[in-house]
């Protein structure tokens, strides 16, 4: 379970927002399923963000005030029900972040409003704490409608993270408020993991790396100046040295206007001076972790830890050879329980694949890599490529696609839902539904919904495509 991607739309669509389908979800799993991959991370339950908000994971009575009531949404839960039932099936297991600090689906800010109250209270109010202990309980508490286990006891949840890059004010949260998350899921939950879902570029809290009810703290990896990683020294340093540089830059300025008449060894002296400092500088500026060494992170994080073990929830958006060098960093040392690159999207129930573009030019990876165009990233085949690499790839009967009825303009145009896994498909026609011919080849790597192969009208009414196996017959 050492590597594997992070699929956060498992249990819900983002891309347009809505509820997942039975053949979405398993088009992940059987991904994931042939890559080998036995852990993965979804994303996390979503909050409303609004009073009339009724399509996220809760659902509120009393919006806006301290007596505000929860309640799990039973659409979006019948889907993550049937997530768990499909898990069995796979052999796959989940973890479950608990809430966002973003407000892409709704975090921390507004759990918060459900109360009338602000973000910065949501770690310390006893009204959000104890309306967000209630959420958790209900979650734990849940029984599956699918296969009649309680969410608490369910095998195929690997663990529950507290939340998604968790912070405050540029710290962790307070260590009192992860430990009480932390002691009630495990008063209930014997077998599932706790993971503290502090932002570990922040560090983390004494009480959590203390507790025997956490098993394990995790971080993300992106390319980013962390300025949680310097010490009160190295910022007294830069500080010192800035002014160092400054001050000789202006001395020599000053000399510009009215020569100091020093002599050559002195002003060798000073411009020296002047270099060492911006050198110096910069050393302190890139030490220890500007990205993108994530290596260095990680060994960083291993520092602060102890004996804790890390889960690298999130890693990507970075060359191949930056990730290529934290695995080849993680594999040797089991402290690291898990590695999730973001991120995986699969196929679409209207065809082609879901796409989700990134910063800095890069884009979701869909399996089994395709070529860089529209939706689909430069690295993409590699980064597939180098995941299944690190684990042992595995066969399945797959089912064959399914063609949706051809649209008829100048040309007759087809979709279809694909197969995980496949990257050709063949498109046959005939005239009367005996004698098939080819009409040509092509891939599914279009985002969702697009027309994936169009032919020009002929006397052919009789159409299939074929993977690993022949899919419906359409009539015209």
């Amino acid at each position: 379970m050492r590597f594997g991607f992070a699929t956060p739309n498992l249990h819900v669509q983002e891309d347009p927002w809505q509820p997942a389908t039975q053949y979405e979800q398993e088009d992940i799993l059987q991904s994931l399923y042939q890559m080998g991959i036995d852990v993965t991370r979804i994303y996390t339950l979503s909050i409303p963000k609004s009073k009339d908000d009724n399509t996220r994971h809760i659902t509120v009575s009393n919006y806006g005030s301290l007596n505000a009531q929860l309640s799990l949404n039973p659409i979006l839960f019948e889907g993550l029900d049937r997530l768990l039932l499909l898990c069995r099936r796979y052999n796959l297991k989940l973890i479950i972040p608990l809430i966002d600090y973003w407000e892409w689906w709704g975090g921390i800010e507004s759990f918060s409003k459900i109360y009338g109250l602000q973000k910065q209270d949501f770690y310390t109010h006893p009204t959000i704490v104890s309306g967000f202990q209630s959420l958790v309980n209900q979650v734990l508490n849940r029984s599956n409608n699918q296969t009649g286990v309680q969410y608490k006891d369910d095998p195929f949840i690997f663990g529950w993270e507290t939340g998604n890059e968790l912070s405050l004010n540029g710290k962790p949260p307070p260590g009192n408020w992860t430990t009480s998350i932390a002691n009630l899921i495990k008063s209930q939950s014997k077998g599932q993991w706790v993971i503290d879902g502090t932002y570990g570029k922040y560090g983390f809290a004494p009480e959590v790396l203390q507790s025997a009810n956490i098993d394990a703290v995790s971080n993300h990896y992106y390319v980013e100046l962390l300025t949680s990683s310097f010490s009160t020294l190295d910022f007294v340093g830069m500080g010192l040295l800035a002014l160092v540089f400054v001050f000789f830059c202006v001395f020599e300025i000053a000399n510009c206007f009215r020569p100091f008449n020093l002599k050559r060894k002195r002003w060798i002296f000073v411009i020296g001076l002047q270099v060492m400092s911006l050198i110096g500088l910069c050393l302190l500026v890139t030490s220890p972790l500007y990205a993108p060494s994530f290596v260095n992170r990680l060994q960083f994080d291993l520092k602060q830890i102890g004996s804790k073990k890390l889960i690298v929830g999130e890693v990507g958006l970075a060359p191949i050879g930056t990730i290529t060098q934290l695995f080849q960093a993680i594999q040797p040392n089991d402290q690291i329980a898990c590695t999730f690159v973001w991120s995986l999207r699969g196929h679409s129930s209207r065809g082609g694949f879901y796409t989700h573009q990134e910063s800095n030019g890069y884009y979701s990876y869909h399996y089994p890599g395709f070529p860089a165009q529209d939706g689909f990233g430069q690295d993409e085949r590699q980064m597939i490529a180098l995941v299944s690499s690190y684990n042992q790839k595995r066969t399945l009967d797959l089912p064959p696609p399914f063609l949706f009825q051809p649209q008829v303009t100048d040309k007759i145009n087809f979709k279809w839902r694909g197969v995980a896994g496949v990257s050709e498909y063949k498109i046959y026609g005939s005239p009367d539904n005996t004698t098939f011919k080819l009409l040509g080849n092509t891939s599914d790597s279009k985002p969702d919904n697009q027309v994936l192969f169009s032919v020009p009208k002929s006397t052919d009414r009789y159409f299939y495509v074929e993977a690993t196996k022949r899919s419906n017959t359409v009539v015209i």
